[in-house]
């Protein structure tokens, strides 16, 4: 919650922090993401809602696979980008599948018909905190700049509590989902991004 798609499909599971008090993402350069700005290097909580959903059992399960990714599916040789795979991979065809005929919200702009997208996530957890979260703790939990030049120079970063405070206002969201399915991993040969030719020897 409240990371950009391209931070969080190419998250390394070395940036994962799940045994700390306050368990975390360290959103950083990395020689397989880059960030938007400086703004983006930061420490995110990872939302209690996460947890309870089996979040950090995945990551568990995945240090004991070896994986180095937390989404090594997402990283492939056909897209430049994390972002890129997971929205022609994952987010379009689910979309495209719970709204055959669009959301509510879809509409023409120009001659283009425009709809929901990934960014619609991380802009309804800003909406939910507005007015509600100090300025300074929505842009470090969003790695935005600073909203004065004072901000974006001087300010230290939030503590995780924080930000975890702000991050639970999110919770409504998915406090409905049961959380009861075991972590079941895909097979190796399926943890990996591959073209449909590959898919095709696999078989």
């Amino acid at each position: 919650m409240a990371v950009a798609v391209p931070e969080l499909a190419g998250l390394g599971l070395a940036e994962v922090f799940e045994q700390d008090p306050i368990p975390y993402f360290l959103i950083q350069y990395t020689e397989d993401r880059s960030l938007k700005n400086i703004q983006s290097i930061r420490r995110l909580p990872i939302h209690p809602e996460l947890i309870r959903l089996g979040f950090i059992d995945y990551v568990k399960a995945m240090r004991a696979a070896g994986s180095t990714m937390l989404f090594p599916e997402m990283q492939s040789p056909n897209s430049t980008t994390f972002a890129g795979t997971f929205y022609k991979s994952v987010f379009r065809p689910l979309r495209d599948w719970a709204f055959p005929e669009g959301t509510s919200w879809r509409h023409r702009v120009g001659g283009a018909w425009k709809d929901k997208d990934v960014h619609s996530f991380r802009g309804l957890a800003t909406t939910t905190m507005k007015g509600r979260v100090p300025s300074e703790v929505r842009c470090d939990i969003f790695g935005h700049e600073g909203e004065t030049e004072t901000a974006r120079t001087y300010d230290e970063e939030a503590e995780l509590s924080l930000k975890l405070d702000a991050l639970k206002l999110l919770t409504p969201l998915t406090a409905h989902i049961p959380a009861t399915l075991p972590i079941r991993l895909r097979p190796p040969e399926r943890r990996q991004h591959r073209t449909r030719a590959a898919k095709v020897r696999l078989k």
